[in-house]
């Protein structure tokens, strides 16, 4: 289908009038969902999504493109962000509509004094106890702002009958407004939106957090590709080191029977043979690490891959005189580029503002607490026992508007609570600025060595190319020295040996170069472009150099 993956986030800050906001919060949300469910949809071409099974022949892309869909860091990392996402619905919840109600039905039963019943039969009532049932039917709605306004209505409808005074029944009713009006603390859209705010920079922070993974996973399953290639090149030398063992011990034992050779020649060359014997049970074993590790990496079980599985890709070659330059000038501008690429310092860098934010609203906390209240409303009353009389009585008997406003303060004296909080952010956020820095000399410190490194495996790989070369070379001597009588065969057997180091070295050297470029392409962060909303991974992504004046041009005056 492809292989693109999502996008780093967008910021989470709000901004704007009250209108809308909602809205805006929805969709932002939304295009978020969307964008970062691209993770899941990378390329899968030549795997099986449903099966764990790989094929028994796979290319660095397949290698890749299973780290990226089926690795448990990633699905590990994608549930970090639904946390992230929940703790900023629940940061966002203080500002959700509170709906409250109750309805409540009383009977209450209370004794008389003698006065009080001698009161109530001068009005023609014989009782010693007064009972009375009260209703009572309420419900309000509190919305806390963005600004710190507290507001709500609230409207409540009762009825009560006794057997003295209202015995009619009397209703009455009471809707009204209420709003607080912060002065000093929890007063500001800093203070009150900062932890939602900083709840969505955590996401943005994350998200970022979940494409330093995907990098992780490529450069980890590119470099146990290469390393299974070099196991499996070594294995094919020590088993060609071998076969030319026991060809030599026949043609050695064929010259003893023809008494063309001493017979003492024998034993070199048998123990030679269980030397390359040995070498070669190693290299099986090298390659079955590499295999497991490969696997690993790849997101799959120990059972999942073939014991046959074989590599289609060979080791990447270095352009024609290419040899990374020694120029600090070069070294520096890839270093600045690290710096601006690297997710893991981008979601450092995230934090540090998300903790400048719960921060600067904490000194908020060191305030008293001083709001202004209002409130408004009118009474209605409806006598009666009737249903209707009860419904009528917020729209009967209105006098006008009542107004209220005062003023609450309080203020704790010690104020622990507060210079506790104050001291933990400001920790939280020296925390965080001090790991922005040191990832920061983490990275720009990887990219001096992955270079370094770089420019050595080159160098490396041409020397072990031509230390090849000449062992060839020096074993054909050999052998004609042997056919004119003039050579030996402790000679052969050595320079047979070195060639064979010779071949490992160069398989070495490959395989060196191939984890180098991936190495400081995952320094320098840059696997694919970070400003893109999607991920596309490309071969030549992970066997070139990545900057577009690493040519021979460059470095051909460096070349040893």
């Amino acid at each position: 289908r492809g292989n693109n993956l999502g996008p780093a986030g967008f910021r989470s800050v709000e901004s704007g009038g009250q209108f809308g906001r909602g809205r805006l919060i929805y969709m932002r949300e939304l295009l978020r969902f969307i964008l970062c469910g691209f993770l899941l949809l990378t390329a899968r071409e030549g795997i099986a999504q449903d099966s764990q099974l790989v094929p028994e022949q796979i290319t660095l892309l397949d290698a890749v493109r299973s780290a990226i869909t089926r690795h448990p860091a990633l699905h590990t990392e994608e549930q970090q962000l639904q946390i992230s996402r929940a703790l900023r619905q629940q940061a966002s919840s203080v500002f959700d509509d509170v709906l409250a109600g109750g309805l409540n039905q009383s009977h209450l039963n209370s004794p008389l004094t003698k006065y009080q019943q001698s009161e109530a039969l001068a009005s023609g009532i014989q009782t010693t106890n007064l009972f009375s049932n009260l209703t009572d039917l309420n419900f309000g709605s509190t919305k806390l702002l963005r600004d710190g306004i507290t507001f709500g209505p609230t409207f409540d409808v009762g009825r009560t009958t006794d057997n003295l005074t209202n015995a009619p029944g009397v209703n009455s009713s009471h809707l009204g407004l209420q709003i607080t009006l912060p002065l000093l603390r929890g007063r500001g859209r800093e203070v009150v939106t900062s932890q939602e705010n900083a709840a969505g920079i955590e996401i943005d922070a994350t998200l970022l957090d979940l494409r330093q993974t995907v990098a992780t996973l490529i450069a980890n399953a590119a470099s146990s590709y290469w390393s299974y290639v070099a196991a499996q090149k070594s294995l094919a030398v020590a088993m060609g080191s071998e076969q030319r063992g026991r060809q030599f011990l026949d043609n050695v034992q064929s010259l003893i029977d023809a008494d063309q050779s001493p017979r003492s020649d024998i034993r070199n060359v048998e123990a030679n043979l269980a030397d390359r014997q040995a070498t070669r049970i190693l290299a099986q074993e090298n390659a079955l690490e590499a295999r497991q590790a490969l696997a690993l990496n790849m997101g799959l079980g120990a059972d999942s891959v073939s014991e046959q599985l074989s590599t289609l890709d060979e080791f990447p070659e270095p352009a024609a005189g290419f040899v990374p330059a020694d120029d600090p000038a070069k070294l520096k501008r890839y270093r600045d580029e690290a710096l601006n690429r690297r997710f893991d310092l981008q979601a450092a860098d995230k934090r540090v503002v998300e903790a400048k934010v719960l921060s600067k609203a904490s000194f908020n906390l060191l305030k008293p607490q001083l709001d202004l209240t209002f409130s408004t409303g009118y009474s209605g009353l409806a006598e009666g026992t009737q249903a209707s009389r009860y419904l009528y009585s917020p729209f009967t008997g209105v006098q006008g508007l009542d107004a209220v406003a005062g003023v609450v303060y309080q203020f704790p004296h010690a104020n622990s609570l507060a210079k506790g909080k104050v001291a933990q952010a400001t920790a939280l956020l020296r925390q965080a600025e001090i790991h922005s820095q040191d990832l920061s000399r983490t990275v720009a410190s990887s990219v001096t060595t992955s270079y370094s490194s770089l420019r050595n495996a080159v160098l490396r790989l041409e020397k072990a190319r031509k230390s090849v070369a000449e062992f060839q070379a020096a074993l054909e001597g050999e052998h004609e020295k042997l056919t004119l009588g003039i050579g030996s065969v402790v000679d052969i057997l050595t320079v047979e040996d070195r060639l064979t180091t010779a071949l490992q070295g160069e398989v070495q050297a490959q395989m060196s170069y191939a984890v180098a470029l991936v190495t400081f392409r995952y320094a320098t962060g840059t696997f694919f472009n970070g400003s893109d909303p999607s991920i596309t991974i490309q071969k030549q992504d992970l066997t070139t150099f990545p900057f577009s004046n690493g040519t021979a041009a460059e470095t051909s005056a460096d070349k040893r």
